[in-house]
């Protein structure tokens, strides 16, 4: 009898046990569920990690459709078109008539930091109307946007023979960032895994594509990555769950960044300061030839396309810091005689294989200098540092449409 009644006690505790195992399984899943849903109705996302799935053409981009909020610098809510951009629709075809400009570039340019409209290239068909001389025969100005956060040159030349040319633009603009493009364009200095390259062979430019076996491009290829991927395009939890992460990482890079002593040369965050300099080392000397190289790469494409090429360097923090004595201690401390070192010479690139350059830090630093306005930071970030703010971006409407109004041959239509 105790055997039969031990052997009954024992046949009940497994559904007992069962029973449990459920309860807390579905208390777990409720909790997630009521934190996916809170989230949700607290309008919170993450851009950022949805904004880098592997490409093998271009090492990454977001996927068509993708959008969250960015709110670490600045504040906007980020929107990819059905072809993979940070822009409205648009069709391969243009309307007769309309001017149509190709814009490639990197973050300063896809601008995640503001909303859409505020964006330099969404202000510039309205200041183009203004015009004091008149343009040569277009009546509406179609800009279409082909920039992604961290692109180098490279890869903007990779988009350009791949994705522009069905959109027939009258004309491309690259918008050139000197803080880091140039040292991007080394396979020595880039410093990102997932990024393609170029380097001279043979007196020719050979595109290295050994960013897809780099073990990010790899991981994120595999099922798992792509999983990943997926969680986090559609759990706002995943990316709560992302952003932390991302923010752990953030802080301990700058914890070990902090300098031991504070008599150091000054820098400058996102700007290698070695661009204010000629190239002291070979990797830079390097740079500086592959970069100009893909410059008159990207000039000869456009031009057989039977389109024109401008290229517009773009501004540093330090370069148009409203106060002449920080941008002068800023120079004195690196040795510097300019500021404006890659800025001129990009303009001598551009002299050398006739494609027209458009310096935009002169200006900026003259106008900041007379207002007192900060160009570069917002809000939530250090005033003067980072991308550009709304002011920065109205300014380079501005000083764009400026140029282009001053140069109507760049302005004809090149469809007739």
């Amino acid at each position: 009898m105790r055997e039969a009644g031990k052997k009954e006690v024992m046949v009940n505790a497994t559904p007992k046990k069962s029973g449990g195992l459920a309860l807390v399984l579905l208390s777990v899943l409720s909790a997630l569920f009521l934190a996916e849903l809170g989230l949700r109705l607290m309008d919170f996302s993450f851009y950022w990690p949805l904004s880098r799935d592997p490409n093998p053409l271009t090492g990454w981009a977001a996927k068509p459709g993708t959008q969250g909020w960015q709110r670490l610098e600045g504040e906007a809510f980020i929107q990819i078109n059905q072809a993979g951009w940070r822009d409205i629709s648009h069709p391969l075809s243009a309307e007769p008539k309309r001017f149509r400009i190709a814009l490639l570039g990197d973050s300063f340019t896809e601008a995640v930091q503001i909303p859409l409209s505020q964006t330099y290239w969404r202000l510039l068909p309205d200041y183009l109307q203004r015009c004091h001389t008149p343009l040569t025969k277009p009546k509406e100005v179609e800009i279409i946007n082909f920039a992604v956060s961290g692109y180098s040159t490279a890869q903007a030349l990779m988009v350009l023979e791949n994705h522009v040319a069905p959109y027939r633009p009258d004309l491309v603009i690259l918008a050139f960032f000197t803080g880091n493009d140039i040292q991007e364009n080394s396979q020595t200095l880039g410093g990102d895994a997932m990024r393609p390259t170029f380097d001279y062979s043979e007196g020719e430019l050979v595109l290295n594509r050994d960013f897809r076996d780099s073990e990010e491009y790899q991981s994120k290829s595999r099922w798992m990555g792509r999983f990943k991927s997926a969680l986090l395009h559609h759990s706002r939890l995943a990316q709560a769950v992302a952003r932390a992460w991302y923010l752990h990482h953030l802080r301990l890079k700058q914890q070990a960044s902090v300098p031991d002593t504070a008599d150091l040369s000054p820098s400058e965050p996102g700007v290698d300061v070695r661009v204010y300099q000629p190239p002291k080392t070979q990797a830079w000397q390097s740079a500086w030839r592959v970069t100009e190289g893909l410059l008159k790469r990207m000039n000869d494409k456009v031009k057989k396309e039977n389109s024109r090429f401008l290229v517009i360097t773009l501004t540093n923090g330090a370069q148009v810091h409203p106060d002449p004595q920080f941008r002068a201690h800023f120079k004195e401390q690196l040795g510097l005689s300019t500021l404006f070192y890659a800025d001129e010479r990009i303009r001598q690139i551009g002299v050398r294989h006739g494609f027209p350059v458009l310096n935009l830090a002169p200006g900026f630093q003259q106008f900041a200098t007379q207002t007192g306005i900060w160009l570069h930071g917002f809000k939530n970030t250090a005033p003067g540092v980072g991308h550009w703010n709304e002011n920065g971006h109205q300014l380079a409407a501005q000083s764009v449409a400026d140029f282009l109004c001053q140069h109507s041959e760049l302005m004809a239509l090149s469809r007739e």
